[in-house]
Protein backbone atom coordinates (compact mmCIF):
# COMPACT_ATOMS: atom_id res chain seq x y z
CA UNK A 1 0.00 0.00 0.00
CA UNK A 2 1.45 3.66 -1.40
CA UNK A 3 0.32 6.55 1.27
CA UNK A 4 0.69 9.78 -0.04
CA UNK A 5 -0.35 12.89 2.18
CA UNK A 6 -3.83 11.34 2.93
CA UNK A 7 -4.33 9.77 0.72
CA UNK A 8 -3.57 6.09 0.02
CA UNK A 9 -3.46 3.83 -3.00
CA UNK A 10 -2.94 0.77 -2.98
CA UNK A 11 -0.73 -1.03 -5.93
CA UNK A 12 -3.29 -3.49 -6.56
CA UNK A 13 -5.79 -0.41 -7.58
CA UNK A 14 -3.16 1.13 -9.51
CA UNK A 15 -2.78 -1.90 -11.28
CA UNK A 16 -6.04 -2.48 -12.38
CA UNK A 17 -6.53 1.20 -13.77
CA UNK A 18 -3.55 0.24 -15.73
CA UNK A 19 -5.15 -2.59 -17.05
CA UNK A 20 -8.00 -1.05 -17.65
CA UNK A 21 -6.27 1.36 -19.44
CA UNK A 22 -4.06 -0.63 -21.58
CA UNK A 23 -7.29 -2.71 -22.12
CA UNK A 24 -9.25 0.60 -23.89
CA UNK A 25 -5.70 1.33 -26.29
CA UNK A 26 -5.30 -2.15 -27.28
CA UNK A 27 -8.85 -1.98 -28.11
CA UNK A 28 -8.85 1.46 -29.59
CA UNK A 29 -5.90 -0.35 -32.11
CA UNK A 30 -7.66 -3.21 -32.77
CA UNK A 31 -10.48 -1.34 -33.96
CA UNK A 32 -8.62 1.22 -35.89
CA UNK A 33 -6.71 -1.69 -37.79
CA UNK A 34 -10.34 -3.45 -38.35
CA UNK A 35 -11.20 -0.09 -39.68
CA UNK A 36 -7.72 0.20 -41.98
CA UNK A 37 -8.54 -3.27 -43.16
CA UNK A 38 -12.34 -2.82 -44.17
CA UNK A 39 -11.12 0.57 -45.88
CA UNK A 40 -8.36 -1.03 -47.59
CA UNK A 41 -10.88 -4.13 -48.74
CA UNK A 42 -13.06 -1.72 -49.94
CA UNK A 43 -10.85 0.39 -51.85
CA UNK A 44 -9.25 -3.12 -53.52
CA UNK A 45 -12.69 -4.44 -54.14
CA UNK A 46 -13.69 -0.98 -55.89
CA UNK A 47 -10.38 -0.76 -57.50
CA UNK A 48 -10.84 -3.90 -59.29
CA UNK A 49 -14.64 -3.53 -60.24
CA UNK A 50 -13.93 -0.67 -62.02
CA UNK A 51 -11.08 -1.95 -63.59
CA UNK A 52 -13.09 -4.95 -64.85
CA UNK A 53 -15.97 -2.45 -65.90
CA UNK A 54 -13.14 -0.03 -68.22
CA UNK A 55 -11.87 -3.29 -69.51
CA UNK A 56 -15.46 -4.38 -70.75
CA UNK A 57 -16.18 -1.16 -72.13
CA UNK A 58 -13.06 -1.72 -74.16
CA UNK A 59 -13.95 -4.84 -74.80
CA UNK A 60 -17.43 -3.94 -76.23
CA UNK A 61 -16.17 -0.95 -77.96
CA UNK A 62 -13.37 -3.32 -79.61
CA UNK A 63 -15.84 -4.70 -82.12
CA UNK A 64 -17.34 -1.13 -83.22
CA UNK A 65 -14.07 0.38 -83.32
CA UNK A 66 -13.57 2.97 -86.87
CA UNK A 67 -9.97 2.49 -88.00
CA UNK A 68 -8.64 5.62 -89.39
CA UNK A 69 -6.12 3.62 -91.42
CA UNK A 70 -6.48 4.05 -95.08
CA UNK A 71 -5.45 1.37 -97.49
CA UNK A 72 -4.88 2.71 -100.74
CA UNK A 73 -2.84 0.25 -102.20
CA UNK A 74 -1.85 -3.73 -101.90
CA UNK A 75 1.41 -5.25 -102.93
CA UNK A 76 1.10 -7.72 -104.72
CA UNK A 77 4.08 -9.85 -103.72
CA UNK A 78 3.85 -9.19 -99.96
CA UNK A 79 5.83 -8.62 -97.23
CA UNK A 80 6.92 -5.35 -95.94
CA UNK A 81 10.23 -4.80 -97.69
CA UNK A 82 9.83 -2.84 -101.62
CA UNK A 83 11.72 -3.98 -104.18
CA UNK A 84 12.30 -1.44 -106.93
CA UNK A 85 10.20 -2.26 -110.05
CA UNK A 86 7.67 -4.67 -107.75
CA UNK A 87 4.07 -4.49 -109.06
CA UNK A 88 1.37 -2.37 -106.46
CA UNK A 89 -2.49 -2.49 -106.59
CA UNK A 90 -4.14 0.63 -106.04
CA UNK A 91 -7.82 2.11 -105.72
CA UNK A 92 -7.39 5.35 -107.00
CA UNK A 93 -10.59 5.88 -107.22
CA UNK A 94 -12.12 4.83 -103.73
CA UNK A 95 -14.33 1.99 -104.46
CA UNK A 96 -12.42 -0.73 -102.97
CA UNK A 97 -11.02 -2.26 -106.38
CA UNK A 98 -7.78 -2.37 -106.63
CA UNK A 99 -7.04 -2.66 -109.95
CA UNK A 100 -4.54 0.03 -111.53
CA UNK A 101 -1.13 -1.48 -111.35
CA UNK A 102 1.56 0.77 -110.20
CA UNK A 103 5.69 -0.08 -110.23
CA UNK A 104 7.35 1.02 -107.41
CA UNK A 105 10.23 3.04 -107.60
CA UNK A 106 11.16 4.52 -104.51
CA UNK A 107 10.79 6.05 -100.64
CA UNK A 108 11.19 8.96 -99.80
CA UNK A 109 9.97 11.05 -96.16
CA UNK A 110 7.84 8.16 -95.41
CA UNK A 111 6.18 7.76 -99.16
CA UNK A 112 6.38 5.89 -101.86
CA UNK A 113 7.22 7.30 -104.85
CA UNK A 114 5.30 4.58 -107.75
CA UNK A 115 4.41 5.16 -111.41
CA UNK A 116 1.58 3.69 -113.31
CA UNK A 117 2.89 0.03 -114.80
CA UNK A 118 1.52 1.45 -118.37
CA UNK A 119 0.62 4.62 -120.53
CA UNK A 120 -2.42 6.31 -118.96
CA UNK A 121 -4.87 4.60 -121.75
CA UNK A 122 -5.91 7.26 -124.57
CA UNK A 123 -3.80 10.45 -123.59
CA UNK A 124 -0.99 11.51 -126.52
CA UNK A 125 0.23 14.77 -125.80
CA UNK A 126 2.95 17.56 -126.81
CA UNK A 127 4.66 18.72 -123.64
CA UNK A 128 2.81 21.93 -123.22
CA UNK A 129 -0.08 20.43 -122.55
CA UNK A 130 0.64 17.82 -120.39
CA UNK A 131 -1.20 19.09 -117.33
CA UNK A 132 -4.35 19.90 -118.80
CA UNK A 133 -4.02 15.92 -120.32
CA UNK A 134 -2.85 14.27 -116.78
CA UNK A 135 -5.47 16.40 -114.92
CA UNK A 136 -8.65 14.91 -117.49
CA UNK A 137 -6.97 11.51 -117.30
CA UNK A 138 -7.00 11.21 -113.54
CA UNK A 139 -9.77 13.22 -112.16
CA UNK A 140 -11.79 10.30 -110.98
CA UNK A 141 -8.64 9.52 -108.77
CA UNK A 142 -10.28 10.98 -105.69
CA UNK A 143 -8.53 8.09 -103.59
CA UNK A 144 -4.96 9.65 -104.32
CA UNK A 145 -4.49 12.39 -101.93
CA UNK A 146 -1.28 13.76 -103.08
CA UNK A 147 -0.97 15.31 -106.42
CA UNK A 148 -0.87 13.40 -109.33
CA UNK A 149 2.35 14.18 -111.77
CA UNK A 150 5.08 12.77 -114.05
CA UNK A 151 8.15 11.26 -113.33
CA UNK A 152 11.56 13.49 -113.24
CA UNK A 153 14.84 13.19 -115.15
CA UNK A 154 16.93 13.52 -111.76
CA UNK A 155 14.62 10.72 -110.42
CA UNK A 156 15.72 8.63 -113.38
CA UNK A 157 19.25 8.97 -112.52
CA UNK A 158 19.09 8.72 -109.27
CA UNK A 159 17.25 5.19 -108.97
CA UNK A 160 18.18 3.90 -112.46
CA UNK A 161 21.96 5.24 -112.24
CA UNK A 162 23.24 4.28 -108.53
CA UNK A 163 26.86 3.99 -108.81
CA UNK A 164 27.08 6.89 -111.19
CA UNK A 165 28.44 5.02 -113.91
CA UNK A 166 26.11 4.75 -116.99
CA UNK A 167 24.04 7.57 -118.01
CA UNK A 168 20.55 7.01 -118.39
CA UNK A 169 20.87 8.89 -121.82
CA UNK A 170 23.10 6.34 -123.18
CA UNK A 171 21.67 2.88 -124.82
CA UNK A 172 20.05 -0.06 -123.05
CA UNK A 173 21.35 1.87 -119.79
CA UNK A 174 17.92 1.72 -117.79
CA UNK A 175 18.38 -2.40 -118.71
CA UNK A 176 20.49 -2.88 -115.63
CA UNK A 177 18.14 -1.31 -112.53
CA UNK A 178 14.96 0.45 -114.53
CA UNK A 179 13.53 -2.23 -117.24
CA UNK A 180 10.34 -1.63 -115.75
CA UNK A 181 10.49 2.13 -117.12
CA UNK A 182 11.51 1.65 -120.38
CA UNK A 183 8.77 -0.71 -121.65
CA UNK A 184 6.44 2.48 -123.37
CA UNK A 185 7.59 5.92 -124.71
CA UNK A 186 6.55 8.31 -122.59
CA UNK A 187 7.35 12.16 -121.65
CA UNK A 188 9.28 13.14 -118.15
CA UNK A 189 8.33 16.38 -116.41
CA UNK A 190 11.78 18.18 -116.90
CA UNK A 191 12.35 20.49 -119.66
CA UNK A 192 15.39 20.89 -120.98
CA UNK A 193 15.42 24.28 -122.45
CA UNK A 194 12.06 26.09 -124.43
CA UNK A 195 12.04 23.87 -127.06
CA UNK A 196 13.23 20.12 -125.76
CA UNK A 197 12.20 18.29 -122.98
CA UNK A 198 13.76 14.72 -121.56
CA UNK A 199 10.98 11.71 -122.27
CA UNK A 200 12.12 7.74 -121.91
CA UNK A 201 12.60 6.08 -125.27
CA UNK A 202 11.29 2.61 -125.28
CA UNK A 203 13.61 1.62 -127.91
CA UNK A 204 16.99 2.59 -127.38
CA UNK A 205 15.74 1.77 -123.40
CA UNK A 206 17.22 5.35 -122.09
CA UNK A 207 16.37 8.87 -121.35
CA UNK A 208 16.19 10.81 -124.53
CA UNK A 209 15.60 14.49 -125.93
CA UNK A 210 12.73 15.32 -127.72
CA UNK A 211 10.94 18.47 -129.51
CA UNK A 212 7.95 19.95 -126.96
CA UNK A 213 5.45 19.64 -130.10
CA UNK A 214 6.05 16.35 -130.41
CA UNK A 215 2.39 13.66 -129.34
CA UNK A 216 3.69 11.08 -127.01
CA UNK A 217 2.01 9.26 -124.03
CA UNK A 218 2.13 10.01 -119.99
CA UNK A 219 3.05 7.42 -117.51
CA UNK A 220 1.11 9.07 -113.78
CA UNK A 221 3.31 8.84 -110.75
CA UNK A 222 2.14 9.02 -107.65
CA UNK A 223 2.96 9.41 -104.03
CA UNK A 224 1.29 7.08 -101.13
CA UNK A 225 1.91 7.21 -97.49
CA UNK A 226 4.00 4.01 -96.58
CA UNK A 227 1.23 3.19 -93.65
CA UNK A 228 -1.81 3.30 -96.50
CA UNK A 229 0.07 0.17 -98.13
CA UNK A 230 -0.58 -2.92 -97.06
Amino acid sequence: MLKIGRVVISVKQLNNKGFAISTILYGLLVVMILLMTLLMSTMSFARNNNKKFVEEIIKNLDGTRISTKKIICKKKEGGVEFTPGEEINCDVNGDSQYVTVFNYITSKDNKAILISKDNLAGVNTNFTNISNSLKTATQSWTNVTNPVRLLRFDEVNANCNPTNTIPVTVNNSLNAYCAYLANSTYWLETSIDANNAYFINSSSKAVASQNKATSMGLRSVIEVDLENIE
